[in-house]
C-alpha cells in the first residue's frame, strides 16, 4: 500500500477518533449538567457566587457549599462562563475563579404559561420585563429554568428571525457577553409578535415532541 495512502487513513483515522471523544464527552457534560440541576438549580449557583464577600467563588468552595461534586461543580460554572454570565479568573494560572459579570437585577417574575417550553408570549413579557434587552442571567432569574433549556429554546426563536443573537466582546482574552433584542418587525411594534404566537407555539411543540424533549 502507498504510504502516502496510509499516512492519509492514519491521520483520518485519529481525527475521527478526536472528534468522536469531544462528542462523547460533549453529550456526557451535557447530562451531567441537566442530572445536577436537583441538587442546584443555575438560579441557586448565580445566588450562591452573589452572596460571596468578595463577589468570587470556586468550583471547590461549591462542592462545599451544595451536595455537588468537584467535577460537577466546575463544569456547571464553566457552561454559565462560556455563556458571558460568568467571568473566571485563574490563580497561579492552574485554579479557577468565578464571578458575575455584571450585578443581578431583581425584579418581579412575570407570569409564566404552564406550558413545558417559552411560548412567544412568554419571551414578549421577559423582553418588557427587561426594558427590551435579555441576557440568559436575566432569564435563569426571571424563569428559574436551566441554562440548557434556554439555550435550545432562545435558539429556536433566533431560527425564527424574532429575535435576534448578539455578542459582546468583554476584552481580550474574555469570553463573548451573550444577549438578544427583538428582531424586526417585533422591535417596532412588540403586539406583532402575539399575533404570531399560536403559530410559532405549535412549531415549537412539534419540534420538542419529535426530538423526544417533551
Amino acid at each position: 500500500m502507498d504510504i502516502a495512502l496510509v499516512v492519509l487513513i492514519v491521520t483520518m483515522g485519529i481525527a475521527v477518533s478526536a472528534l468522536l471523544a469531544i462528542f462523547i464527552y460533549s453529550a456526557k457534560q451535557k447530562k451531567m449538567q441537566k442530572d445536577t440541576q436537583r441538587l442546584v438549580s443555575d438560579r441557586e449557583l448565580l445566588r450562591i457566587i452573589e452572596g460571596k464577600i468578595d463577589g468570587f467563588t470556586t468550583a471547590e468552595e461549591i462542592a462545599t457549599e451544595t451536595k455537588l461534586t468537584k467535577g460537577e461543580a466546575k463544569a456547571r460554572l464553566l457552561a454559565l462562563g462560556y455563556t458571558g454570565i460568568l467571568r473566571t479568573s485563574l490563580q497561579n494560572m492552574t485554579r479557577y475563579h468565578f464571578e458575575l459579570t455584571r450585578p443581578i437585577k431583581d425584579v418581579d417574575p412575570p407570569e409564566l404559561s404552564p406550558e413545558p417550553f417559552l411560548t412567544a408570549d412568554d419571551v414578549l413579557k421577559l423582553f418588557k420585563l427587561y426594558d427590551y434587552r435579555l441576557d440568559y442571567q436575566d432569564l435563569i432569574m426571571a424563569t428559574g429554568l436551566p441554562l440548557g433549556i434556554l439555550q435550545r429554546e432562545m435558539k429556536y426563536f433566533v431560527k425564527e428571525k424574532m429575535v435576534k443573537a448578539m455578542y459582546k466582546s468583554m476584552g481580550y482574552g474574555s469570553r463573548s457577553y451573550r444577549f438578544f433584542l427583538l428582531a424586526e418587525p417585533y422591535r417596532s411594534n412588540p403586539d406583532s409578535f402575539i399575533r404570531e404566537q399560536e403559530t410559532v407555539d405549535l412549531r415549537l411543540k412539534e419540534l420538542l415532541k419529535n426530538d423526544q424533549l417533551i
